[in-house]
């Protein structure tokens, strides 16, 4: 813990005698829960590396009771890229490749396997320029999550987990973004539709997603930020599936460039009373670095 303090001290030390104008601060904010690649105001193009790490240790039974349940962890290595077609349409897709390992008792399954990979497209509709406009730049958003992950199954008898959930999931939404005093502010809304693959995969249910951001600048290169994001979801033909969660969130950004950044996220998803069966108590740290080009 002592090695932890003192090399965040050493961080902001070294970042603090850096002048202040914050590198990319537009590139970090608003990007929203869907992807981790988001262009700045010029680019052109955005490549993108994230490893995360997400462990589920607790779940709700039928009477929205926890109960904890077997080992289950994922690892995860996505390639992410993002092109600018214009300068108010910009499109993106996530490549995940997934390590998912369940363990009962002494028992141990696990599968590796490339997850869901998701395509995305924002368009700014109007831009906020100045930080005295009383409009926030506002941007829609969309796209769709593949179900090319496979699906947990039974193999000769055994558990083989999923790389992902077997659903298609197309979503449309809205982004809003404001620099108040040396805050960006950041609140997205969207409305995904989940279709099952095939008729024996289970968890269709459409979810409505809020997301509120901000980021905050330290120095030239280091910014901190915290985001939360609320999600209902419904399926109606399972009225027990029928939920909301919270998840919060704090993260860190160091600019090496202009272009080149590191990111560090952790977050935790908590289902509010009343969530349905089976509904995840889960945590997630990643770690993502990208580079864009002019």
């Amino acid at each position: 813990m002592r090695t932890l303090e003192r090399t965040l001290v050493f961080l902001v030390i070294v970042s603090l005698l850096t002048p202040q104008r914050v590198l990319g601060s537009a590139c970090c904010a608003g990007q929203g829960p869907k992807s981790f690649i988001s262009l700045q105001e010029l680019q052109s193009y955005e490549i993108g590396l994230s490893l995360s790490m997400n462990r589920v240790f607790g779940r709700y039974n039928l009477y929205g009771e926890p109960e904890e349940m077997m080992h289950n962890q994922m690892f995860t290595l996505s390639l992410g890229a993002g092109a600018r077609l214009s300068p108010s349409l910009e499109v993106s897709a996530i490549v995940p490749f997934t390590y998912h390992e369940m363990v009962f008792g002494t028992a141990t399954a696990n599968s590796v396997n490339i997850g869901d990979i998701a395509l995305g497209g924002k368009f700014v509709v109007l831009r906020s320029l100045f930080r005295d406009d009383w409009y926030p730049t506002i941007g829609i958003v969309g796209g769709i999550k593949t179900p090319t992950g496979t699906i947990e199954r039974f193999d000769a008898g055994k558990l083989v987990p999923g790389t992902g959930n077997g659903l298609w999931e197309p979503y449309l939404g809205i982004a809003l973004k404001k620099e108040v005093g040396i805050a960006t502010l950041t609140l997205d809304a969207a409305y995904t539709i989940r279709i099952k693959r095939a008729a024996d995969i289970s968890g269709e249910a459409d979810k409505i997603e809020l997301t509120e951001g901000a980021t905050f600048p330290l120095s030239r290169r280091l910014s901190l930020g915290a985001a939360s994001t609320q999600r209902w979801v419904r399926a109606s033909s399972t009225p027990d599936s029928t939920g909301h969660s919270v998840s919060a969130a704090a993260f860190g950004t160091y600019f090496f460039t202009q272009v080149w950044s590191v990111t560090g996220t952790f977050d935790s998803n908590i289902p509010l009373h009343g969530w349905g069966a089976n509904q995840q108590l889960a945590q997630n740290i990643s770690f993502t670095t990208k580079y864009g080009f002019f």
